[in-house]
């Protein structure tokens, strides 16, 4: 069985508040949580 890399992306509470949906990803692969800065702006 092929196992997956699974990315949370800014998301605080994601795991937190929902833990069993975080250990329902873990059964399927590896979770990990990255918070990004934001970067881009709207020009209008």
């Amino acid at each position: 069985m092929m196992e997956y890399n699974i990315a949370v992306v800014n998301s605080n509470s994601f795991g937190q508040v929902f833990t069993e949906h975080w250990k329902e990803l873990e059964g399927i692969g590896t979770v990990k949580r990255f918070m990004l800065r934001r970067i881009l702006t709207a020009n209008h």
